[in-house]
């Protein structure tokens, strides 16, 4: 904004004295006066060149000595006229407004203020400094020469004023930007860090105690090597898993088949053919390229726990789409496959592949048959981006106001001076109404947004109407409608559309009759420097529209991600509970065989929990909040507990049923295992839909026939949205205990709507 103001400083300056001759040095009455008028000219271009060299210590200091050198020659030019018997004061009174006008532009508002009311003071003082011999001024030079200074100074200075205002909001939204998006990477940091811990408890922790589970706890040779390294790789994970907030993103690469390097060399171990056929992942976001990742494992994790399958084939491709990079990817196994109508209670295909999918935007399909295989296909695609026009929010009132406020002054002030001189006082009359209704028109329009071209080409086309009518009052067209029309058109030119000033350039041309001559003429310069202004004014008002626009989504964007990451943490804050640290650390350390032995139940307990720990997301619904604390009670108490909920509505439960659900999962007898292997029946909660109703599932195995929980159960009410049944025995001679099934029935009405349960 600076830089602009000097350049208009300096456009003024050049066409000022180019085109007004009293002005050069040659015209002048003293060799003093002569002398400053150069001096000026020297400190122009002093202040030209540092402008073009850009240096930032050269500029400030050549304007100050601008503007004292122009003090100086306005001294000097009003004290050559005191040795004149008739002097001249329209030299004076021009460089005296000359040098209010470009102080305004290039010193601070204090100091400018300071200048304008001097210079003001100094050409009246002149002005009625007595001459022996000379003539008394006229009332023109006595009134109207010092406001015309005054005028001068205080629209540059308020101009001026309004630009730095705007410049200083777009530089504070621009800082406000920078700190928005600081906040927002800080933020999407430690969510990526969380993503990738996800997708890595996936990867390698459940897959390290899959393989623990399974038996292959052979340590020596190259196998046992490999899993002694992932089970060390899976301890400093999950002791890392609490730090993530204060560490940087984990790097996940752009190399799908060097990420599913794990599960595959497990599903060759096991002989089946696995074949890979991935392009690099690089051009598609951080985020993106985790989810799919993250879906690629849990499927293969599929395969090798369900499928068994001879042949594995995987696909990645990666191109350039309509609105940016795409992703289409497929695994496709020969197994055993499944009917893919039926919903599926693994966890796997829900939790593992659609909702990671889902999250970033893409679409995951899983098909399969009975005795046919099944195939997962995962496509994504950049969304198209849209744009806002960027429209300025800041109002030009700013700079209209002050200028054409003292322009009014100035031109009422003049036409009741020389009303009694005029031929037709009531054209000019006329001529001033019309002035005063465009006035009117540009500063109340200006108040509500930037101006029209209508109004634009209306103060155009009324300017040259007051023109020609003051020229037809006055008999001659150097009236007080040429300054006015032209400090109007300044205005107009700043606060109008960007292609205003050139119809009022023309217009100007056309109307001051002779266009080449007025080409280099004050008017014109006027209506330069107002589009010079209104470029600033625009660009900065504009930016800081945008700056504020981005900061608003940057902002929003970090509020989201630290609220997803709030709920990353709780929901793997459970994870504490967990003994998988300790079991990897032992097996890194090649401890005895009997221990290797007892981590294959600890593995299978520990991967059930971490998996349940996964599939609950605390804050998605009351159901999931329900049923992390069923895990997290469950694991304490040596119990494996079977999720499988299949149900997205947020179903509200009430306090009292849940209540009686944990007591029902409290009479549960601990799971036995023996080598691996699960003993009986082991608990399980489901969740699904049924016609018109959700139910919620309980299966408990008790040992005792007639336990029940410590308080009664709520008895079937068709008043309550709630009916609680306690079923009878299903199996009384199974190993794991006799078993007990506790429901809950919720209209399925009543939970897509989220009313709140009254029990």
């Amino acid at each position: 904004m600076r830089r602009g103001l000097v350049s208009a400083a300096i456009l003024w300056e050049l066409l000022w004295f180019g085109s007004q001759s009293f002005l050069w040095p040659t015209e002048q009455s003293t060799p003093l006066a002569s002398l400053s008028i150069v001096l000026v000219l020297v400190s122009v271009l002093v202040l030209l060149g540092s402008h073009l060299v850009g240096s930032g210590r050269l500029v400030p200091r050549a304007s100050l000595l601008n503007v004292v050198v122009l003090v100086l020659a306005t001294v000097a030019v009003g004290v050559s006229q005191f040795s004149l018997t008739t002097p001249d004061w329209q030299p004076v009174t021009e460089i005296a407004a000359l040098t209010a006008g470009i102080a305004g532009l290039l010193l601070a508002f204090r100091w400018a203020a300071i200048f304008a009311p001097m210079l003001t003071l100094l050409v009246a003082w002149a002005v009625l400094t007595p001459h022996d011999g000379g003539e008394a001024p006229t009332a023109t030079e006595v009134i109207l020469d010092p406001i015309y200074v005054g005028v001068i100074g205080l629209s540059t200075i308020f101009a001026a004023r309004a630009l730095m205002r705007n410049a200083v909001t777009a530089d504070t939204t621009a800082r406000g930007l920078l700190d928005a998006e600081q906040s927002r990477l800080t933020a999407e940091s430690v969510e990526h860090s969380l993503q990738q811990t996800e997708s890595l408890l996936h990867e390698r922790v459940l897959n390290t105690l899959i393989a623990i589970g399974r038996g292959g706890l052979d340590l020596s040779g190259e196998w046992g090597e490999r899993l002694r390294a992932r089970c060390a790789d899976s301890a400093s994970l999950l002791g890392s898993l609490y730090s993530l907030p204060e560490r940087g993103p984990v790097d996940d690469g752009a190399d799908l088949g060097a990420a599913l390097a794990d599960i595959t060399e497990d599903l060759r171990a096991e002989g089946v053919v696995v074949t890979l056929h991935c392009d690099d992942m690089g051009a598609l976001p951080a985020h993106v390229r985790s989810a799919v990742r993250s879906a690629a494992v849990e499927a293969l994790t599929n395969v090798a726990r369900h499928a068994q399958a001879s042949n594995v084939h995987v696909t990645c491709s990666v191109r350039e789409g309509s609105t940016g990079p795409a992703l289409d990817l497929s695994i496709t196994d020969d197994g055993q496959g499944f009917d893919s109508a039926v919903p599926s209670s693994r966890m796997g295909i829900t939790t593992g592949i659609m909702r990671p999918i889902a999250d970033v935007g893409g679409e995951a399909q899983v098909s399969s048959s009975v005795g046919s295989g099944a195939t997962v296909r995962v496509t994504w695609r950049e969304p198209e981006a849209t744009t806002a026009r960027p429209v300025s929010s800041l109002t030009p009132a700013a700079l209209t106001v002050p200028i054409l406020s003292a322009l009014t002054v100035l031109v009422v002030m003049d036409v009741g001076v020389n009303w009694v001189g005029i031929e037709r006082p009531i054209i000019n009359a006329l001529a001033l109404a019309v002035w005063i209704l465009l006035v009117a028109a540009v500063v109340l329009w200006s108040r509500h947004g930037r101006l029209s071209w209508l109004l634009v080409v209306s103060t155009a086309l009324g300017g040259w109407l007051v023109y020609a009518l003051q020229g037809a009052a006055s008999g001659e067209t150097t009236g007080w409608s040429s300054q006015a029309v032209s400090g109007m058109f300044l205005v107009v030119a700043a606060a109008g559309p960007r292609w205003g000033w050139l119809v009022l350039v023309a217009v100007w041309l056309v109307f001051q009759g002779d266009p080449l001559h007025e080409l280099t003429q004050p008017g014109t310069a006027m209506i330069l420097v107002g589009a010079l202004l209104g470029r600033s004014l625009r660009r900065n008002a504009e930016q800081a529209w945008r700056n504020q626009q981005a900061a608003s989504r940057e902002l929003t964007s970090a509020e989201a991600t630290r609220a997803r990451v709030g709920r990353h943490q709780r929901r793997f804050r459970a994870l504490r509970l967990s003994q998988a640290q300790a079991l990897f650390t032992e097996i890194s350390r090649d401890v005895s065989r009997a221990v290797r032995m007892d981590a294959r139940d600890v593995a299978i307990r520990e991967e059930r929990f971490i998996r349940n720990v996964m599939v609950c997301d605390p804050d998605r619904s009351q159901v999931e909040a329900l049923a992390s604390r069923m895990a997290e009670w469950a694991h304490q108490h040596g119990i494996l507990l079977d999720l499988d909920l299949r149900q997205d509505a947020a179903i509200e439960i009430s306090a009292d049923v849940a209540e009686d659900l944990m007591a029902a999962l409290a009479q549960a007898s601990p799971t036995v295992m023996v080598d691996g292997v699960v003993v009986g029946t082991t608990p399980r909660l489901s969740v699904r839909t049924e016609g018109g109703e959700v139910a919620m599932r309980l299966l408990v195995p008790i040992h005792e026939v007639d336990a029940r929980p410590s308080r009664p159960l709520l008895s079937r009410d068709a008043a309550s949205p709630h009916d609680v049944v306690c079923a009878a025995v299903l199996d009384e001679s199974d190993a794991g205990g006799v078993l007990w099934l506790y429901e809950v029935l919720v209209a399925k009405q009543s939970a897509e709507r989220g009313q709140a349960v009254q029990t």
